[in-house]
């Protein structure tokens, strides 16, 4: 009756008893923003990067020329150490200016993991394709809807967007909850309410599932109408009392805006593009 048992696993277990606690991700600079090369070595991503690279390089350090590319590289790979520990493994052959180039592809750059592994640890690719398998297909086919979405969404497109005959609006509260469970969708609080967001690496492994199906162009049409409603619904608001507050919730979805407008002139319709601009005018001139 006194045994106590302690388990990591990729999600709590659900027994009764059960206490969760989640491992937190490694703590990440933010490259957009000027660190010294003495705070850079107190995050904790950097130090495991620093600490695998002298594996590879006895005499690797961290100096002014490769800060910032060490700095891109961290904050890209989010909080994920495999991903870190690969890129560091790439020293014998890449620069770290050239590893932070190369993280767009970042499938293909991130192999080679030690013999000694497990198989879904010796590449980025393996790892993100054994979390993926292991998903029932509704949440698989959520979690390729949700890579439409650009820098995070809300409830409401989400459920307004990923939704159809496959997806009942209903569901996805209960499987974006799945998703969170299973860390592959992050939660974040803030002054307009709850967003989420996935990290860049799952972002990159769900949209090109996304665009392996025949159903991309309609996602991204439904994307693009999803925001045009959401545009024209908050332009009122805009010139109103609580014109920052709404001001703030367009700013968060600024990516999003974006990728739809970008669809819009894509797609050669010229009428959304036309009320995008004129949706957003009073947002661009505050």
């Amino acid at each position: 009756p006194e045994i106590k048992i302690l388990a990591s696993s990729r999600e709590a277990l659900g027994v009764k008893g059960e206490l969760a606690w989640h491992v937190p991700s490694l703590g990440l600079p933010d490259p957009k923003t000027h660190i010294e090369i003495e705070q850079l070595t107190q995050y904790e991503s950097v130090r495991l990067f620093i600490e695998r690279a002298s594996l590879v390089q006895p005499h690797f350090k961290v100096d002014k020329d490769n800060a910032p590319a060490i700095a891109q590289i961290c904050y890209r790979l989010d909080g994920i150490p495999l991903a870190r520990e690969l890129a560091a493994a790439r020293l014998k052959l890449l620069s770290a200016d050239q590893i932070a180039a190369r993280l767009d592809d970042r499938f293909r750059l991130l192999t080679g993991g030690a013999r000694t592994a497990m198989p879904r640890q010796q590449t980025l690719r393996a790892t993100i394709d054994w979390s993926y398998d292991l998903l029932a297909e509704n949440e698989k086919l959520l979690l390729r809807r949700l890579a439409i979405f650009a820098g995070g969404w809300s409830l409401e497109l989400a459920e307004q967007i990923c939704s159809d005959d496959k997806l009942d609006a209903l569901d996805i509260l209960d499987m974006l909850g799945h998703l969170v469970d299973k860390s592959l969708v992050a939660v974040e609080e803030n002054k307009t309410g709850t967003r989420y967001r996935t990290l860049e690496t799952v972002h990159q492994y769900a949209r090109e599932k996304l665009f392996e199906t025949d159903e991309i162009t309609v996602i991204r049409s439904r994307h693009r109408d999803g925001y045009l409603a959401f545009v024209e619904k908050i332009e009122p608001e805009i010139v109103r009392a609580q014109r920052l507050k709404w001001a703030n919730v367009l700013e968060l979805e600024r990516d999003n805006l974006r990728t739809a407008f970008n669809w819009s002139l894509e797609h050669k319709d010229g009428e959304e593009a036309l009320r995008f601009c004129s949706g957003l005018a009073n947002f661009c001139c505050m």
